[in-house]
């Protein structure tokens, strides 16, 4: 009896291991382990009876696992819409929108949006306004585009706010109005709408009424905490309109610099050549009075690290022109910026005066070691702040033996 019972069970044993062995290749492609989880079952169990939230869980549980099974996933998303579930008919407005596991069908998008947004949903109210401002599903209509924006925009849903904000600033749809539109903007600024602040700081920019660079200045640095880019710009404008030093000036330099590597820079690379253009021009002036803006954008470029403009300081320093005579600052900035072959003549007054000024106003210190310590800190401070070269290593180039025997700077006063 026992070697009965011993053969029954490995006869079995070895039937079900068969049946594992053949079945388990179909098994795979047809069933989901994951479906058999207890935490699967229990959702089913309570979607099935009638659970609107256990059905949209199902839901997101198929769209977004790794191979997004969308036709199951539309499924319990639709039967929890139609247990009232509000964003889950916005996920079915999203799946039309998309074409996910359906075929693209905006006029199906706006079916589930408007039913969410009938039932209050904000962010379904916001795309109602979509879909009526660009045409998708609809007939274009503005008016019922800022029906549905205002709706949201009420709600304190900041994307609608904005773009009311947007549609009152340029005239879309509404009548131009400047009042709306900052309002609305500010109101998405406080829900941490980026661009709606940097909007704000170029309205103030560029204010018709006159430029209010506190408020400007205000609404680009919040743009700026809130992640928004292409700040930098509007804040070197700013600061270099608002300067009143040389070193406020260099300042709005630095602001230009990181402006060229900020987004949205159209114009600063221009306007950088434009100012290192008309500083060169100052070197070679002849007359007595010095142009006090061409000083500024000596400074401005100076400090956005072009390397020519700060050896135009130097020279500027050397000569006394427009700028108090100063070989201590014409050494500095002659290190930082480094921008004339000192071994080599070149005929070009502006390389002639370069050379002199670097290698004159270095020669007046050499002897004094307390003041040639003091150049060098002052060139290293300018080299931290406003890059250029390495004054360390360009102090190397000179040759105290040379100072006073290079025969192309002669008779330049």
């Amino acid at each position: 009896m026992k070697k009965l019972v011993i053969i029954l069970l490995l006869f079995i044993s070895s039937a079900f291991a068969g049946w594992s062995a053949w079945t388990s290749p179909l098994i795979e492609t047809v069933i989901d382990k994951s479906d058999f989880t207890p935490e699967i079952r229990n959702l089913k169990r309570e979607a099935k009876a009638g659970d609107a939230n256990a059905a949209f869980e199902l839901g997101g549980i198929y769209k977004n696992r790794e191979d997004h099974d969308y036709e199951r996933a539309r499924t319990w998303y639709e039967k929890a819409a139609n247990n009232g579930h509000l964003v889950a008919k916005e996920r079915l407005g999203d799946m039309y929108r998309y074409g996910l596991g359906v075929e693209k069908d905006w006029s199906q998008a706006k079916i589930w949006y408007e039913k969410a947004a009938n039932n209050g949903h904000i962010p379904s109210q916001f795309m109602m306004g979509e879909l009526y401002r660009y045409g998708n599903g609809v007939k274009q209509n503005w008016n019922q585009a800022k029906f549905w924006y205002e709706k949201a925009a009420n709600q304190d849903h900041g994307t609608a706010q904005f773009t009311l904000g947007y549609m009152y600033h340029g005239g879309l749809g509404v009548e131009q109005n400047n009042e709306k539109s900052v309002a609305w903007y500010k109101e998405a600024s406080k829900n941490g709408i980026s661009a709606a602040s940097y909007n704000l700081g170029q309205y103030y920019l560029d204010k018709p009424s006159g430029r209010d660079y506190a408020q400007a200045k205000f609404w680009y640095e919040k743009a700026r905490d809130q992640g928004q880019t292409g700040v930098s710009r509007g804040l070197a404008i700013i600061r270099m309109e608002t300067a009143r030093s040389a070193k406020e000036y260099l300042d709005a330099g630095v602001l230009h610099n990181q402006a060229l590597h900020d987004v949205n820079s159209s114009g600063i690379a221009e306007a950088l050549e434009s100012y290192t253009r008309q500083c060169e021009n100052l070197t070679v002036f002849k007359g007595q009075k010095t142009p006090s803006s061409q000083k500024a954008y000596c400074h401005v470029a100076a400090g956005a690290g072009i390397t020519r403009a700060q050896t135009m300081l130097s020279i500027l320093y050397f000569y006394g022109k427009g700028l108090p005579k100063d070989n201590c600052q014409a050494l500095a900035w002659a290190l930082v910026g480094n921008d004339e072959p000192h071994l080599t003549c070149k005929r070009d007054e502006f390389s002639v005066k370069a050379s002199r000024a670097k290698q004159a106003s270095f020669g007046m210190i050499m002897n004094d070691k307390a003041k040639l310590i003091q150049c060098m800190e002052l060139a290293d401070e300018y080299h931290k702040k406003y890059g250029g070269y390495d004054p360390q290593e360009t102090i190397k180039d000179l040759n105290p033996d040379r100072v006073h025997a290079i025969v192309c700077t002669k008779n330049l006063d």
